[in-house]
């Protein structure tokens, strides 16, 4: 795990991040009002890669069926964490609020921006 001092902070609010790359794309996103909008529809996102995902599951229909069960999904990693959490019973707990994740990362990214003291 990253220690405390490795998180990058954000000079606007108390969001801390792991990489440059990750702190920039909140900054924009949270904070400088960059958006991005869909050539399609009326859909508009924070991120590119989500709106990289809307057009791959609302306009060219792609989307990933799990082998156990007949849930489907708009990638192959939300294939996975789906597997993980309710085949497999994998859950990484939050222990301050009733968030519940299925990667171990996801939650120290989530203990480490929303319940870290500021």
């Amino acid at each position: 795990m990253h220690e405390e001092a490795e998180w990058k902070k954000c000079d606007h609010c108390d969001y801390k991040a792991k990489t440059y790359h990750v702190l920039d794309t909140h900054v924009g996103s949270k904070h400088n009002g960059v958006t991005f909008i869909c050539d399609q529809c009326d859909f508009s996102a924070k991120w590119s890669s989500h709106l990289n995902k809307h057009k791959r599951t609302k306009h060219d229909g792609v989307r990933f069926k799990c082998d156990l069960c007949d849930n489907d999904y708009s990638s192959l990693a939300d294939v996975s964490n789906h597997k993980r959490m309710k085949h497999d019973g994998v859950r990484f707990d939050c222990n301050q609020c009733d968030v519940k994740l299925s990667i171990q990362y996801s939650l120290q990214n989530h203990i480490n921006s929303k319940h870290t003291d500021k």
